[in-house]
């Protein structure tokens, strides 16, 4: 655009002057107005620029809020799909999964590598029986599936002991304890389970449970975080709205 501001400003017809060069007269083109019309338009370019950029940037940062409801699939082959995906699909906060065959998942905004991401799982709606919720990582590439890891959010998956001295001591109780793992909790309606994303170390942890990320080679790449109903879960349907977590 300033090339164009130049051939037009050489093309206007305007006066000319006489004026002294190292005791030479020359013609000097005396275009005072125009020029300054020419500045003018040229900081109003620019002004209108920054504002744009302000305002993608300003939707970008509401878009990270927003999960894409689809099936996994091709779209976590390449940036192209997922980005594409985004653009054309409806996103929402709040996403309402079911247990069914070939079910659709709630797939996050993608986490640059080498950055770390928080967010909120708050349950709004959920169906009778135990909820079996699987919290997943995987890297956009063409082996997004063998990628990653997760979590699954499970109640048969905590061991309970009865507390009752009659039958298990204090001391038997918590050298039971001590050798066990550590897992988050279960979900039910009203619930919510704050989940935290690390791909510099290649972590994933919820409550006290914390599990290794794979990748695809060398350290974790951009990626996305998966949410979907487990295989073993009762709950047939779950309502989940997600909240951004900001340090």
């Amino acid at each position: 655009l300033k090339h164009a501001v130049a051939i037009q400003a050489q093309a206007l017809t305007c006066r000319f002057r006489l004026v002294p060069f190292h005791g030479v007269l020359i013609a000097a083109c005396v275009m005072e107005e125009q020029l300054r019309i020419q500045r003018q338009q040229l900081v109003d370019l620019e002004r209108s620029k920054t504002l744009q950029q302000q305002q993608q940037e300003g939707r970008w940062q509401h878009d990270q809020m927003l999960w894409l409801f689809k099936k996994p699939g091709p779209l976590l082959r390449s940036h192209s799909s997922l980005r594409i995906a985004r653009q054309h699909f409806r996103l929402s906060n709040k996403v309402t999964l079911e247990k069914a065959e070939g079910a659709e998942a709630a797939i996050g905004p993608m986490i640059a590598a080498g950055s770390s991401v928080r967010f909120r799982l708050n349950i709004l709606d959920c169906d009778e029986g135990e909820l079996s919720l699987k919290v997943s990582v995987r890297e956009i590439c063409d082996t997004w599936y063998s990628t990653g890891g997760g979590i699954c959010l499970w109640s048969p998956r905590m061991l309970r002991i009865r507390e009752d001295p009659d039958i298990h001591s204090e001391a038997a109780r918590s050298e039971a304890r001590s050798r066990l793992a550590p897992v988050a909790r279960s979900l039910q309606q009203g619930d919510v389970a704050d989940v935290h994303i690390d791909l510099t170390s290649c972590r994933l942890r919820s409550s006290q449970e914390e599990v290794d990320l794979v990748p695809a080679e060398g350290a974790m790449g951009d990626s996305v975080a998966v949410v979907e109903i487990g295989v073993l879960s009762d709950a047939r349907f779950v309502t989940i709205l997600f909240e951004e977590l900001v340090d």
